[in-house]
Formats: C-alpha cells, structure tokens, sequence
C-alpha cells in the first residue's frame, strides 16, 4: 500500500516538473514550491512574479486523447470568472487567468495554510476562545457574501479554507461552486453528488451507496437522492467547527452518517459546543441559517469584550467622540516630507507621516485616545469609526501589523470602505507585502475611481517594485483629479528620475514648485539632476535655495558639495560636506568625498 502511493507521488512530482518546465519557458514564471496543495479537480503550486509571491491553480483539460476538452475548459473558465468577481475580504483574491496547452491557470494571493494544517499544528490545545470566534464569524461572512450572490459553495472543507500571514480566513477553490438557481432547476439532476463526503449531511445521500466507503474523505463521488443546496452548506460549516474543536475523524463520520449524536468537544467552552450541536442536527429544519449564525457568534464575540474601563462609565459613546474632535476623512497636506538623495541612492520619500494620507509629524501621541477607540470597539465591535480611527493612530505609530487587522475588520463589516482599503493599502507598503498592497489598492479604485489616493498608494506599490512606468501612469492619473497637489507632480518628477528622463522630470518639478514655492525637496532633486547633466552653476543655485528652506537637510549639502568640488570650488565643497555631516554624521557619501579632498590637500 506505502508503496502504491509512493508511487503515485512520484508521478504527481513529474507531472508537476513537467507543467513548471511549461511555465517557465513560455511565461518566464519563477516557481516557489511544486507541492503547495491541492483542490478538488486540481494542484496548486506557488510562484514568483515581479517579486510577489501568488498560487496557482492547474487545472487539466485533457480530453484522454490529448486534445482539449471543451466542458473542462468552459468549467475552468466559469470558476475563474466566479473567483475574479468576488470582493470580499475572507475570500481569495483573483490576479489573473490563463491557458497554456491543455491546462488551466488561476493565479490567486498566496496564503500560509489551511485551516485543516492549523489543526494538525495545534492538536491536542485548548483554542483560545477568541481565535474560535473569529475563525467561525469569517467563514460565516464569506459564506453569507456567496450566498447573497445566489452560489452554492458545495465543497467547504477545513482543506479549501485558507489562512493568510495575519491568520484571516481565505475560502478558494470554486470548482464546485453553482448557481443556486441552477440547483433549484428541476431540469439540473445531479447523477453524482461533488465534493468531500466526509462534509455532506445527513439527508443528502443514500446511506447503502456510502457504507463502504467510510474511510475516504476527499475527491469521491457518490450517487445521491437530493440536491445539494445553501443547507448543506451550513452543515458543511458545523463540521468544520466540529473538527476545530476537537473531534476526530471517527466522531465526524459517526455523525454525518447518523450513527451517533453530537459528543462534546473539551477544547472548547460549553456554549460553543450548544450552537456547533444546533448546526449539526439530524432534522435540517432545526438547523439555524448563516444570518441567525452570524448573530450567534457576533453576540458571543461581543460578550467576550463586555468589560468597560473606570474611566469610559462617565462618558456617553456620543462625548467621547466630541471631545476627541475626530476628523472622519483622511485626507490633509503636509509639505514637510523627509526624502534623503545622495549621488549613488535615490529614496522614495514616503513614510510613515504620509503627508497625502494626512499624518501628523507628531511622535508622542496620546495613548489615551487609542484606548477610547478600543473601548468604544469593546462596547460596539461593529463600530466602524472607532476600528477607523484606530487603525490610522497605529499607522502614525508605525505599527502596521495592527493597523491592518483594524482595517480587515473595518473591512469584513463593511467591504465598501474606501478610505480603509486605501490606509490598509498604505500599511501593506510599509510592510513591504507589496501583493496585498496591490490588491487591496485595485479595489479601493474600483470603489472610487476618481479620488486620488488610491492612485497614489498604488503608485508607491509599483514604485518599490522598480516598475517606475505603472507607477508614473498611477499618479498621472491621480493628477486628474487633483492638480492642485505638489506631492504629486513631485512624484512623478522623482520616478521619472529613476528612468533617466531628466527633461521632463525637470518640466514636473517646476510644476510642484509653481503650487509651492517653498517645496525644499522639489529644489533638491532639481540639483541632483543639474549635477548629473553637470551643470554646476544651475546645482548650486537650486541646493541654496533648498538650504534656505530648509537648513537641516544633510544630502542637500552633500549635493552643494558635489556642484562645488566640481566647479574646482575646494573649500566650499569642503565646508558643504563638513556640514552635512554635522547634521548626519552617518552620511556616507558625504564623510567619502570629504576625506578625499582633504587627503589630496595634504598630498598636494
């Protein structure tokens, strides 16, 4: 038996040598990892693009005589299209599609495991109460949001839910997924019911057809007399839980095939165990629907953070945002950005204090309005101006991991929020996790095409993955609906900088200082272009006025250095390079060019 499938294994390994080989030479696609997982119809393996990591999905489309065959390929692209058109925060995200030969491709975001190797890590431990609740209320809204759109997932397992690095739930694989409507149809007849037996419920199969089959879990297919539907969804989602609480394989099976009732899960607290045995009852009418579900666990999770600090039982949640004096939208300007240009290294200036984004330069914020945002949020865990605030205090914080957790929930209760898909964007920058950052800047776009900012956190996306046309093309387009930003037109001017193209970098740069005279870091680059194209004369005037500005920039003094060392000005050069480095000792470039001039004082 080992042997037998050992030796499947080594087939599987070929085959998949043979489809990266496929990959790499007609779509020059770096593979990561050939054995990531697999779906119901299909493997995935991880892959490298423009330094993001992705899975992709191969699904066959052989015929058994080495041609295409047309129903696989029109089911493949049917997933595909059902993938690319969800929008939800506990579903996959959609990149891109493709076939080469007779395969499939779907590129989707790269997670970390599934939840069934989740359980497998953690077996045996208690579950923390919280990471229960939260892992169920996200399938939960996954499930509602597919739903809503009338599909009938058909094959959730612990296997096709997916964690990501910050441990949110992910649903894929869509292979099984159908139209509710369809299903209904007395005309569609289902001769074989799809997906992992081990999840169907009672009433959906024939007890004698399965008997015999006990032992297998995943990629059976078994003759059925009812129609798989949105119940049986909910059944499959009970039996998820059930296993996340601790019951084993034999507990599961006994259940499914109505040989035993519910067992209590020590694991986890006795009112999870009462609402994980009401989904999984034998009578499909008693079982409670995803929105009666979601109340459940929206009420459970609420009840674990009821405690309310001392200094909140004065204060009405309504005073306790009139005196923090909350500006609701995002969106300041701050001219005073931190950008450091030597002549070897050109740093994009975006950071923390975003001037776009509206952060403040201020670094002692006060911890006790971030503790008002977090008691508000205990009292209304739905609270989505509170989970807002919060997450653009732990931005100015630089703290970034929390900031994005405050938007995915922000997000999950309301996934058309724009400004929280741009400041999660934002935070995925600074992360440098610079896919999800794509993704979710993509969508904060598609939720508002003509507000700037998306364009300009894409842009930075794009930036910090040297691809400086896409990002040029993002904040032109940010430009038209806002020319009255100096950033901007400084952005552009900066990239094209990276692309040599020195002339129309200049015709930007102007343009930022026609909206801002005083945009120190508009003169610096201009005199960094002015001693590339050496001409000296032009350097120095541009890095005095940007001195004049601002007196505490040590790389505009490297660059009035470097035009004075090269007009054979020696003493000025000299004192510029002393200067920046009294500013910043640690200006390499700077403490570089000082010591060779002064060697060659004392040598010559």
């Amino acid at each position: 038996m080992q042997s037998s499938h050992q030796d499947h294994q080594d087939k599987k390994l070929v085959w998949l040598q043979k489809i990266a080989k496929l990959l790499q030479e007609q779509k020059s696609i770096e593979i990561i990892n050939l054995q990531a997982g697999e779906g119901s119809y299909a493997n995935v393996i991880l892959i490298r693009e423009f330094f993001n990591e992705y899975a992709l999905k191969i699904i066959p489309l052989d015929d058994g005589f080495g041609k295409v065959c047309p129903i696989k390929l029109r089911e493949a692209k049917e997933e595909a299209k059902k993938l690319s058109n969800c929008n939800h925060i506990n579903i996959i995200r959609y990149h891109k599609e493709f076939q080469l030969g007779n395969y499939y491709f779907i590129q989707v975001e790269k997670c970390e495991m599934s939840l069934y190797d989740w359980i497998k890590q953690n077996q045996d431990k208690k579950i923390q109460r919280q990471i229960f609740l939260k892992f169920a209320l996200q399938i939960l809204y996954a499930v509602e949001y597919l739903h809503s759109r009338e599909f009938v997932l058909r094959d959730l397992s612990l296997k096709n839910i997916l964690l990501d690095q910050f441990q949110q739930i992910k649903l894929c694989d869509f292979g099984l997924v159908k139209d509710a409507n369809i299903i209904k149809d007395q005309n569609f007849q289902i001769s074989s019911i799809k997906g992992a037996p081990l999840y169907f419920p009672p009433e959906i199969i024939n007890k004698d057809n399965i008997s015999s089959c006990l032992e297998s879990v995943d990629g059976i297919q078994y003759q059925g007399r009812v129609m798989q539907n949105k119940q049986g969804d909910v059944w499959a989602f009970g039996i998820c839980l059930y296993q996340l609480a601790g019951a084993s394989f034999k507990d599961v099976a006994s259940l499914s095939f109505g040989n035993e009732q519910y067992k209590h899960q020590k694991l986890v607290d006795d009112d999870i165990n009462g609402v994980i045995s009401k989904i999984l009852d034998k009578f499909q009418f008693k079982r409670p629907s995803v929105k009666e579900l979601i109340e459940i666990f929206e009420n459970l999770s609420q009840n674990l953070n009821n405690s309310i600090q001392d200094q909140l039982q004065s204060l009405s949640l309504e005073d306790q945002f009139s005196n923090l004096n909350i500006q609701t939208q995002p969106i300041q300007r701050n001219n005073n950005q931190n950008i450091s240009q030597t002549n070897n290294q050109i740093q994009l200036g975006h950071n923390s204090n975003s001037s776009v984004l509206g952060f403040s330069k201020k670094e002692n914020l006060d911890m006790a309005v971030i503790e008002c945002y977090k008691n508000s949020i205990k009292i209304n865990p739905k609270n989505e101006q509170a989970l807002y605030q919060l997450g653009v205090e732990y931005n100015k914080l630089q703290e970034y991991q929390l900031a994005t957790q405050c938007f995915l929930q922000l997000i999950q209760i309301n996934p058309q929020n724009y400004d929280a898909h741009v400041q999660i964007t934002h935070a995925y920058n600074r992360m440098k996790l610079y896919t999800e950052a794509y993704n979710l800047g993509m969508v904060a776009i598609q939720l508002n095409p003509q507000n700037y900012i998306g364009y300009y956190e894409l842009a930075y996306t794009f930036y910090f993955q040297q691809m400086y046309n896409e990002s040029i093309e993002c904040l032109q387009q940010a430009i038209m609906y806002n020319q009255q930003s100096e950033e901007l037109y400084y952005y552009v001017g900066f990239a094209l900088i990276q692309l040599q193209k020195y002339d129309e970098s200049i015709e930007y740069l102007i343009k930022a200082l026609e909206l801002n005279p005083n945009y120190d870091q508009a003169y610096q680059q201009l005199a960094y272009i002015f001693n590339i194209k050496q001409k000296y004369d032009q350097a120095i005037q541009f890095s005095q006025k940007a001195i004049e500005i601002n007196p505490n920039n040590d790389s505009v003094y490297y660059q009035l250095g470097w035009a004075y060392e090269k007009s054979y000005l020696t003493p000025l050069a000299i004192d510029s390079y002393k200067k920046s480095l009294q500013i910043n000792p640690n200006n390499k470039d700077s403490a570089e060019q000082l010591n060779q001039l002064q060697f060659f004082q004392i040598k010559f």
